[in-house]
């Protein structure tokens, strides 16, 4: 296999991540009560950063520039050796569309837990992605009760009912999020994210390093951020046309 299709493989998995997660995304009311450990002032994101999927048949790392306005939109700009653009994404809570430039392939639908299963079987809501790029803890803290608590952090505990439980380990000098882990109601883990490598931007702190570790697939996503922008206004809507000769896939 070349590594250009490594690439491509790892950028589809990095897509499906974002484009498909809000399949499983818990409902977290951003109203009830104010969550100190949001950014509420920071209204837009742009990254560079460099994306490294590491599991059993590929583990080859890509560049990728995000665009994020709040929580409500995203894209994704892929590119290969030399700045080669090798696929777009647009995704929101209610659609998405993945171009695959190498393939001129276009992947597009409407997110449900039937398709996130086939795509990847990833449990990784779309709302708390972003979260974890904001470096911020998602929904409002009545959801949560407080497991551990030091003079440098509060572990926050989430029970998800009868699915399990997840874990938010806050510091209390950046005011984010350093840990997250989501356990089944075996107590088995689903999902692991360590934040770190933090940077001041405008009086917020941004992890500039997101580990993600899959266990049930045997594998990793790491997302190592070169530079962070904040409102920062964009020029033009995220959503980018495709060419008519594109072979369509489609998730209803």
């Amino acid at each position: 296999m070349s590594i250009l299709n490594i690439k491509i493989k790892g950028i589809i998995f990095f897509a499906i991540i974002i484009a498909f997660a809000s399949a499983c995304s818990t409902t977290k009311n951003l109203d009830k009560k104010e969550n100190v450990y949001q950014k509420t002032q920071v209204r837009t994101m742009e990254i560079r950063a460099s994306v490294s999927p590491k599991f059993p048949d590929f583990d080859q790392s890509f560049s990728a520039q995000m665009r994020l306005a709040g929580y409500d939109s995203v894209s994704l700009n892929a590119l290969g050796p030399f700045g080669i653009a090798l696929g777009k994404l647009y995704a929101d809570d209610d659609k998405f569309i993945f171009y695959n430039a190498f393939e001129n392939t276009v992947f597009r639908g409407k997110p449900n837990s039937e398709n996130l299963y086939k795509a990847a079987r990833i449990n990784l809501s779309y709302r708390d992605l972003v979260a974890f790029i904001r470096s911020e803890m998602p929904g409002n803290l009545s959801l949560y009760e407080i497991y551990e608590d030091n003079d440098e952090q509060t572990t926050y505990i989430h029970k998800l009912g009868s699915e399990g439980a997840e874990f938010f380990v806050v510091s209390k000098s950046y005011k984010a999020v350093t840990h997250y882990q989501r356990k089944d109601k075996a107590n088995q883990l689903e999902l692991n994210v360590k934040l770190s490598n933090f940077e001041a931007i405008e009086g917020n702190y941004f992890a500039k390093k997101i580990q993600f570790e899959f266990p049930k697939l045997d594998g990793s996503l790491d997302i190592n951020i070169e530079e962070i922008e904040i409102n920062k206004p964009f020029g033009k809507e995220f959503k980018f046309s495709v060419p008519k000769s594109a072979k369509v896939i489609s998730f209803d």
